[in-house]
């Protein structure tokens, strides 16, 4: 039985032989995923999967992508899955009274952890509770929204309001 032969050039073979820049043929073998380094000889097979892509390859890819699809079809179909919107309400729902109840302790404890300067104790606890809000617990907005916070609240400044009592003043 005689067998194939089969045609192996360099990449400078290559480069001569398809009119294509040793730089175009680098590129294309490295996204083929084939091994390009110094001495290193390619099938005719190689060169064009580079180039054109590996139909075989390319109609598994495909096949997978479109049972993925049909799953989550059925899935969905079957009531298995909750769409985002479901658990975004969910978890605005769940932790909004908790983030409502953190943003209003400021007001409220700023006269007992510091009653000679209650303002100053304000700035703290709010700094801390936008921390905690915002950074801590990775909310959806929605979740967080409720009371907009001000440049001043912020940046930690004090901010006079109703619920912090006067400095008395001798």
């Amino acid at each position: 039985m005689k067998r194939k032969s089969s045609i192996i050039l360099t990449l400078n073979s290559a480069s001569a032989e398809s009119g294509f820049s040793k730089e175009k043929l680098r590129t294309a073998l490295k996204a083929a995923g084939v091994d390009y380094g110094p001495g290193k000889t390619f099938t005719i097979k190689q060169l064009l999967c580079a180039f054109i892509g590996d139909f075989r390859h390319e109609s598994t890819l495909l096949k997978r992508a479109k049972r993925k699809d049909a799953e989550l079809e059925l899935e969905l179909k079957n009531n298995n899955l909750i769409p985002r919107e479901d658990v975004r309400d969910f978890i605005t729902s769940t932790f909004l009274p908790h983030v409502q109840l953190v943003k209003s302790m400021p007001g409220a404890l700023c006269a007992l952890v510091n009653p000679s300067d209650p303002q100053h104790a304000r700035a703290h606890l709010d700094r801390f509770v936008l921390e905690f809000v915002a950074l801590k617990m990775h909310l959806p907005e929605s979740a967080v929204e409720g009371e907009k916070w001000t440049k001043a609240q912020q940046s930690g400044a004090p901010q006079d309001s109703g619920a912090t009592q006067q400095k008395e003043t001798k």
